[in-house]
């Protein structure tokens, strides 16, 4: 699969997130889980952002199901075929999880931000000169 892809999907896979809190300002996790449709308005957010920004609509497609297919938690209860994408996404998602939804709270300096992206976009180009060799 092509990296920028993937990057562009796990960086958007939760662009659809609302909070959910109690009235006690508190997260309220419950209700959350049982509400939340985020990869639907996710899914629907990043395509329209995707397409305005010049994004490939076949691209901006993939992307978007991926975001749509990232998390299982108002999906019914069934196998899904996930592509690649779909499945790297999902993974993605999972690997940072931490109890009560913390890991959406987690703050860095904007040094370190930056530090990162900066790194990972050397790491994107690295990777799409080796993926646009390997698919020659």
């Amino acid at each position: 699969m092509p990296p920028e892809l993937a990057v562009k999907a796990a960086f958007l896979h939760d662009i659809g997130h609302y909070t959910w809190y109690g009235e006690d300002g508190e997260w309220n996790f419950h209700s959350y889980k049982e509400n939340d449709i985020h990869a639907i308005k996710g899914a629907e957010r990043a395509h329209k952002l995707l397409i305005r920004l010049g994004e490939d609509r076949k691209s901006a497609k993939e992307i978007a199901l991926a975001i749509l297919l990232h998390t299982d938690s108002y999906l019914p209860s069934g196998d899904l075929q996930l592509t690649p994408l779909q499945m790297v996404v999902s993974q993605a998602d999972e690997a940072n999880e931490e109890p009560d939804g913390l890991h959406h709270y987690r703050m860095i300096d904007e040094k370190e931000a930056l530090q990162r992206i900066r790194d990972l976009d050397e790491l994107v180009q690295q990777t799409s000169k080796a993926y646009e060799k390997q698919s020659s």
